[in-house]
């Protein structure tokens, strides 16, 4: 019978990109203790835990344990969700990891440099010298979302929040009325907040 339903759930889940429907398929699977679905998981997850746990800031906290507790929380997290949202369930997982790992890093007493933190993409985030941990990783979690957002949108945000620029001098400088501008920041706005708020 085990064999039986291993199999069902190996061709449910056999895509390389879990859907929402597989989301929920392979995290009720794992909740009720199928290794299968435990393999998938972590197939599927594997890029963000590897890059959350790959930080410096983290590993030099965690040292060679990063990789593992970012696995323990991961699988802590997935068997004790009991929610219905598995569309979003993804970047629930990866706000849970972040926030998580730094109530870990806080336990730890430590405080680390930003420019440790940041991938070389975000050097917009440079400004913020003397915030500490938890700004720093909402700050991460922030620039990820805004490089989700459509190019335009993103170099508008980027643009007037991080460079300080004015409407006006974004308008000059990408050819755009200040009119599309104010329209672009809004937009894009709007979409950080709705997404932030799920």
């Amino acid at each position: 019978m085990l064999t039986k339903l291993n199999s069902k759930f190996h061709q449910i889940t056999n895509s390389k990109k879990l859907t929402a429907n597989t989301l929920k398929a392979a995290v009720k699977a794992y909740q009720e203790g199928n290794s299968y679905a435990a393999e998938r998981l972590r197939q599927a997850f594997a890029p963000l835990v590897y890059k959350l746990s790959h930080r410096h800031c983290v590993y030099s906290v965690l040292g060679e344990d990063a990789e593992n507790t970012v696995w323990m929380i991961f699988y802590d997290f997935l068997s004790k969700y009991k929610g219905n949202d598995f569309k979003h369930l993804p970047g629930l997982i990866r706000r849970f990891l972040i926030f998580r790992l730094l109530r870990t890093m806080q336990k730890e007493g430590k405080r680390w440099d930003i420019e440790r933190c940041l991938d070389e993409d975000d050097t917009f985030l440079e400004t913020a010298h003397q915030e500490d941990l938890q700004d720093v990783l909402n700050n991460l979690a922030l620039a990820q979302e805004i490089n989700l957002l459509p190019p335009t949108q993103a170099q508008v945000l980027k643009d007037v929040y991080f460079k300080k620029s004015t409407q006006e001098q974004v308008a000059c400088s990408t050819n755009y009325s200040a009119r599309h501008i104010r329209r672009y920041k809004r937009k894009a706005l709007n979409t950080l907040r709705t997404k932030l708020a799920s």
